[in-house]
């Protein structure tokens, strides 16, 4: 979860810092470096998310975290395209993949929160 938090709450600012000028060389640097350290982040969280079978009764916790993850990965890929074409699109499209990762995350952290209430 502290993964998936580093990559989802930082994205807003990223974008606010690069709105200043998309064509500054500085400012697209820093926005492929942030690029590249959700990468980092996201394969992480894979080998994490891999390294342990779940047991049944986490299976919709399972089930939410996946999805997040494979939102994830499409939102760095939709986010690198626009370095590479500066079209919005990409970066519209990027937010709205963090958007639905952000709520598959928050579905699992209330599924786990369920379960603990539970004793399960």
């Amino acid at each position: 979860m502290d993964l998936l938090e580093s990559i989802l709450d930082s994205l807003d600012e990223q974008i606010d810092a690069l709105a200043d000028d998309p064509y500054d060389d500085g400012l697209m640097e820093d926005f492929e470096d942030y690029i590249d350290e959700c990468r980092g982040s996201y394969a992480k969280a894979q080998i994490f998310f891999r390294a342990v079978p779940n047991p049944a009764s986490a299976a919709g916790i399972a089930s939410y975290l996946y999805h997040c993850l494979n939102a994830i990965s499409d939102g760095i890929e939709e986010l690198n395209y626009f370095t590479l074409n500066f079209d919005d699109r990409h970066l519209h499209t990027g937010q709205e993949l963090w958007r639905r990762a952000e709520e598959m995350r928050y579905y699992a952290q209330r599924a786990m929160q369920s379960t603990q209430t539970l004793g399960i």
